[in-house]
């Protein structure tokens, strides 16, 4: 099954990999999905779309992140810039350099797109461009998997919804 945008959708299986990060660490999904489900939101630096819910990324990943749960963004930009975003904008979540490598295993054709990945290494849902009523139902999956309360964007926190940007395939 594929989304509308023809990103991995719900029950396909996501592909494993192994990236570099910001902090200096590196980040295999095998083992990540081994302690839990992990959200990948993979982004662009000059994506509107992005600057505009990175934030919510954040706070999100300050919600739930833990033992049992992983949010990582997955810069799409040369190595550099991702760092020089992740050093810049004070956030909390991870930052992994991918450089474009995952945009043909998960299908992107835009970023911001975000895809949960069930510990069973099973895609649960995913859905691209910013859209405030999808990314509160994505935090209500993530809340109800962990048994927390539920975090969520208030009308007028941000746009109820922006177009995400073309990824151009290097």
């Amino acid at each position: 099954m594929t989304t509308a945008s023809g990103l991995l959708g719900a029950g396909e299986i996501a592909p494993d990999f192994t990236l570099a990060a910001a902090d200096g660490e590196r980040y295999a999904l095998a083992g990540a999905l081994a302690r839990g489900s992990v959200l990948l939101t993979f982004f662009s630096l000059d994506c509107q779309a992005c600057d505009a819910a990175y934030l919510h990324w954040d706070a999100a990943f300050e919600a739930y992140a833990g033992d049992d749960f992983s949010l990582w963004a997955v810069g799409l930009d040369p190595e550099p810039q991702a760092a020089a975003f992740w050093e810049k904008s004070g956030v909390s979540f991870p930052v992994l350099f991918d450089e474009g490598a995952s945009v043909g295993g998960y299908r992107l054709a835009s970023t911001p797109s975000h895809v949960l990945v069930g510990q069973d290494g099973r895609v649960v849902t995913s859905f691209d461009a910013w859209d405030r009523l999808a990314w509160n139902g994505l935090l209500a999956e993530i809340a109800s998997r962990l048994g927390r309360p539920a975090i969520e964007v208030a009308p007028g926190d941000a746009p109820e919804f922006r177009p995400g940007c073309t990824v151009h395939a290097g």
